[in-house]
């Protein structure tokens, strides 16, 4: 570690030093150690290996990537501390003085992603164990196993994992493994678990229920600590960094259209462009780019829908597109403003504010941010009253987030746990209490889907353009009709209750009768979120500062943000020398994630799935994300049927991987088309298969109840031209014209504009298939989330199952296969039987795309 990293803390020791004799008390306090902060601010430094602090050789776990070093004052051991990271571990050593001179303890190094998965692969193994036993050795009653007698069966099922997996259960005591055994089987109907007949006696089949809700949240009496001033200030700063870099960026950041080829479409006013690939000028798949000629007007939008290895294809939108085709080098695409283009300038302004410590009016962002130490608590639920129709986590969820007490809450939803109809309790229940509440969420229609519940509240909804607002929403609530803001008074005095103001977060920052509000009669009593997973940092600060509390409702564990651009990312890395992994979080992950993982932030999650009424359908997404604690609640169908009922309505058949991949490479490979207006992937042979289910399915719901997702529009498309009225109707004779439009409008769809929408059945088409596997954003763990949990009854996986394992950097489709194996069925498609469902769904015999494959382009 080089002197001039070093020097800020050499200077705290020799401060202390010679402190100590007049205030030994001072020198190993929080306010000693504050005052250095403020004199010498501290910064991030590189590390090497080994190094010394306060005389003592420190030595660091083996590590071939540049070490960052930080320091920070630890509230569980009341002294200072460095902090040394590494890519997956930390390594904390805490600093004293004693007797006047400094002193180092070292703390046992923490591993982070590591211990992560181990911990997923240890719940798996124990999943795969029980399964087998039950498939080998019914009569057994696995909750009466020995320890002894469970571990004999591990080599069975051990194929895949690791040897540090299989060995942490070895080492397990064998309270720990009943325990990690009892979680596994929590979701099991009671006569699953043996061959003994079970009575529903308590109107169910479910076996005996744990109180779902211990110990996801904090005990009460607890608090989140305060950050020391300087440790805000470098937050905010960060923040400022990232807004400024990411502008900059896109004020520089230019596609001159006189590079690309162009092919008119059939659409009006539309082509199809292909950009030769740039790696100065990286480009993702659905980037979305203004295009402006050379006096800088805006003249059209560019979409890009395909990036390959050398070339990314797109499609233009402009009324001039015949001037741009004939004069390309006259024109050029820039990326459009982003959110923090109107944060931007608020996120500097606090900066400084913190830089000269006159931030007057904080809210609810004073313990969001860590200015204030937030106390917390879940009330004691015998004394209260609770809204009809809640589940235990509910219950706690709703106790928590109407607890005047609790400055700042956080509530994860996981997909069908009912977040939304928690939020709007906790509104119900607020504006009873004649409170005045700020509701904000990332999107227009977040906000429309909350104000649509509320209709008989006094609820104005923000906004400056009508346009962007549902209409049934602005007929009713928005804000710009003097009528809508008569009744919103008139709902006040009549109901005697408080109000509500909505928007999206943009919307309620740029409000002058918000701002008016807060001038006039102080802040909100509360703010509350929606997606709060899908807001930046920047944003939920400057909302919080609106009001005196803060709810946050959101699943990080969903579909994210939008994220940062790489070259922002790698510009923002060269600036400094090194990054923490606080900061690192911040560039790529929540804002809900930061809270929890960094500030300490205690999460309520919603345990129980109203949706899903197939327990093996929930427990791939409840292991992989939520640590196995999501599970369907009592009322599922599934807990309502005897035995042989419940085999034969939700058999391993209701959850099939058909895999492509013995397919030969012509028939499942990917191609990129240029049909209609716009280019896409797509694939052939998913989208035949899609097709056949879909027919299937049709017998026996109808088909609002069944849904087909997939990655890319192109193969959405690609499926609604394969499926046919005439062919549906001989299934369902009684099929009207307009319930069929309306399936293919809303229920084939992508994976982003499915969040949210569920179905009794869902079919999931991957579409890539191709020798470089290259699976692009089907990677994306949260995306795949978002898809598996929209089915409440079935659910049908089309892939090439082992070019989604090769290409897969997160290895999530390697436990998909293991879920699937362990829950369900895999099916390896062969072509006679392709060419089989084709005939049944009268499709003539596939063409070879190898020539249109997007891996040769």
């Amino acid at each position: 570690m080089g002197k001039t990293e070093f020097a800020p803390l050499e200077y705290y020791f020799a401060e202390g030093k010679r402190q100590w004799p007049q205030t030994p008390k001072l020198v190993n306090s929080r306010a000693f150690y504050e005052l250095w902060e403020k004199v010498y601010r501290p910064e991030p430094f590189p590390v090497g290996r080994p190094f010394r602090v306060a005389g003592t050789v420190l030595r660091l776990p083996s590590a071939m990537e540049t070490l960052c070093g930080h320091t920070e004052w630890s509230e569980v051991h009341h002294c200072a501390a460095l902090i040394v990271e590494g890519a997956t571990w930390s390594k904390t050593f805490l600093l004293r003085f004693r007797d006047g001179e400094p002193e180092t303890e070292e703390l046992p190094t923490v591993s982070f992603d590591r211990e992560h998965s181990r911990q997923q692969e240890t719940l798996e193994l124990i999943s795969d164990v029980i399964v087998w036993i039950r498939r080998n050795f019914p009569q057994i009653d696995i909750l009466k196993m020995k320890r002894r007698e469970f571990l004999a069966f591990l080599v069975e099922s051990s194929a895949g994992y690791t040897a540090g997996t299989v060995n942490q259960i070895r080492r397990m005591s064998k309270p720990v493994l009943r325990e990690h055994v009892r979680r596994m089987l929590a979701d099991w109907a009671a006569d699953e678990l043996n061959l003994q007949m079970t009575l529903p006696l308590e109107g169910h089949y479910a076996a005996p229920q744990p109180d779902r809700s211990a110990g996801d949240a904090a005990p009460p009496g607890s608090r989140v600590c305060r950050r020391t001033h300087w440790e805000v200030y470098r937050t905010v700063a960060f923040l400022a960094e990232i807004s400024s870099t990411a502008l900059a960026y896109a004020r520089q950041f230019e596609l001159p259209l006189a590079a690309a080829e162009f092919r008119p479409a059939a659409k009006k006013n539309t082509a199809v462009v292909r950009f030769p690939v740039r790696s100065e000028a990286p480009v993702e798949e659905a980037d979305r780019f203004s295009v402006f000629d050379s006096d800088g007007t805006p003249c059209g939008l560019f979409t890009v829908e395909v990036v390959c290895r050398a070339f990314f294809y797109g499609n233009l939108t402009s009324e001039v597109l015949e001037c741009i085709m004939q004069n390309p080098q006259e024109f050029s695409a820039r990326l459009p403003k982003s959110p923090r283009f109107h944060t931007s300038e608020a996120i500097r302004l606090l900066e400084r504010d913190l830089a000269f410590d006159t931030v007057e009016e904080a809210g609810a962002m004073a313990w969001l941010i860590g200015l204030k130490e937030c106390p917390f608590q879940v009330p004691d639920p015998e004394a209260a009253g609770f809204p009809a129709g809640l589940s235990p986590s509910q219950k706690r969820a709703w106790l928590a987030a109407t607890c005047a007490d609790n400055p700042l809450v956080l509530v994860q939803g996981p997909p069908g746990t009912g977040k939304t109809f928690v939020l709007e309790q906790v509104l119900r229940t607020l504006t009873a209490q004649g409170l005045n509440v700020l509701v904000s969420a990332p999107s227009n229609a977040a906000v429309d889907n909350i104000c649509r519940r509320l209709f008989d509240l006094p609820v104005l909804r923000s906004g400056s353009h009508e346009l962007n607002i549902a209409p049934d929403v602005a007929a009713r609530q928005w804000s710009g009709k003097p009528e809508n803001r008569s009744r919103f008074q008139e709902l006040r005095e009549q109901l005697g209750c408080g109000s509500i103001v909505a928007g999206t977060h943009f919307g309620i920052l740029q409000d002058e009768s918000v701002k008016d509000q807060v001038r006039r009669n102080g802040l909100y009593d509360a703010v509350l979120f929606d997606e709060a997973g899908m807001s930046s940092l920047e944003e939920l600060l400057l909302c919080t500062r609106l009001g005196r509390r803060a709810v946050l409702f959101g699943d990080h564990r969903q579909l994210q943000p939008f994220p940062l651009r790489p070259q922002i990312v790698k510009t923002l890395r060269e600036k400094r020398p090194v990054i923490t992994r606080e900061e690192e979080a911040i560039l790529n992950r929540s804002s809900m994630e930061w809270l929890a993982g960094f500030r300490g932030f205690p999460v309520l999650m919603l345990a129980e799935s109203f949706r899903c009424q197939n327990p093996r359908l929930l427990r791939f997404a409840s292991l992989l994300f939520y640590n196995a604690a999501v599970r369907p609640a009592l009322n599922a169908e599934y807990y309502h049927l005897p035995f042989r009922d419940r085999l034969a309505q939700y058999p391993p058949e209701t959850m099939t991987f058909y895999t492509t991949s013995n397919l030969p490479a012509e028939l499942r490979r990917e191609s990129l088309s240029f049909g209609g207006s716009k280019p896409g992937l797509s694939n052939e042979a998913e989208a035949a298969v899609c097709c056949f289910l879909f027919y299937r399915l049709l017998r026996n719901y109808p088909p609002e109840q069944i849904s087909i997702i997939a990655p890319y529009r192109k193969q959405i498309r690609c499926i609604r031209a394969q499926l046919s009225l005439a062919h549906a109707r001989r299934i369902r004779p009684g099929l009207a014209s307009r319930q069929w439009e309306e399936f293919l409008d809303s229920r084939i769809a992508t994976v982003d504009s499915f969040q949210g929408a569920e179905s009794d059945a869902v079919i999931i088409s991957y579409v890539r298939s191709n020798e470089n596997h290259v699976i692009g954003f089907s990677d994306n763990p949260n995306r795949i989330n978002v898809a598996h949990t929209r089915c409440r009854k079935e659910l049908y996986i089309v892939g090439d199952l082992e070019c989604l394992k090769r290409g897969s950097g997160s290895g999530i489709f390697d436990q998909m296969e293991r879920a699937f194996r362990r829950d369900g069925r895999i099916i390896p498609l062969t072509e006679p039987e392709l060419k089989r469902m084709q005939r049944e769904i009268g499709l003539k015999p596939m063409e070879k795309v190898s020539e249109r494959a997007c891996t040769h382009t």
